[in-house]
């Protein structure tokens, strides 16, 4: 989801009548100062230890593909929000404590998220279109600990030359074939982004652990590119 989460601006103390609209159509949790190495289980496991309540989804909040440290997490109704936030104030992840106010998405920011989560086709559509970013919670695709994103490659490689690197791994088989995709960014034009979906979470993980940090075909390159691999949750 590449929107960008809307803040609530005036304090709990002081709700206008247009904010207290607002504050009871609310069903989202921001989180921040999330440890960039977090994962929405950490949080989940930590939610539970705070005993918070009515918690359906946790996702990470991404920027080109990149933590933020920064996480959501969506209710299943506005009427757990305020107990929630009472139960918040005291957590911590790995020891630190963590910050958290209500936020709102728009409807169009709904309807995105949405769109992005239709399969392998809707992804190629919206990438086709320069609409997946990786930005937004869960970095703009479904959350399910297989996505890798590698960077660092040359700004004009082909499909088929990148594919090579991924020789021997198990992608996910879906019904438009192997989930494959250039990211579309404006952070770096001198190297190139892509998202891969693997068959399995292990299989995910095997995948950085090969990649991350190695040259790319240092016997024509040198080491001018060094890729860079990370798990999208």
């Amino acid at each position: 989801m590449a929107a960008q989460v809307r803040r609530f601006a005036a304090g709990l103390g002081e709700a206008s009548r247009a904010y207290k609209e607002t504050w009871d159509r609310c069903v989202h949790i921001e989180l921040q100062k999330v440890p960039s190495t977090t994962t929405p289980k950490d949080i989940r496991r930590a939610l539970g230890h705070a005993r918070l309540q009515g918690v359906s989804d946790v996702a990470i909040i991404y920027r080109g593909f990149r933590p933020t440290n920064r996480a959501l997490l969506t209710l299943v109704h506005n009427s757990y929000l305020r107990q929630n936030l009472k139960a918040l104030e005291k957590l911590t992840l790995v020891g630190l404590p963590i910050e958290s106010e209500p936020v709102l998405l728009s409807s169009s920011e709904a309807q995105e998220s949405q769109a992005r989560q239709r399969g392998s086709k809707g992804r190629a559509d919206a990438a086709q279109r320069g609409a997946i970013t990786g930005d937004g919670p869960n970095g703009g695709v479904p959350n399910n600990g297989k996505n890798v994103v590698v960077w660092g490659l040359p700004p004009r490689i082909h499909s088929d030359i990148f594919r090579e690197l991924l020789t021997g791994f198990k992608l996910a088989e879906l019904d438009q074939g192997p989930d494959i995709m250039r990211v579309h960014s404006e952070e770096d034009l001198k190297v190139s982004k892509w998202l891969i979906h693997m068959k399995s979470e292990s299989e995910a993980h095997r995948l950085v652990r090969r990649l991350h940090l190695r040259h790319f075909q240092p016997d024509r390159h040198g080491s001018e590119f060094v890729m860079r691999a990370d798990i999208v949750y």
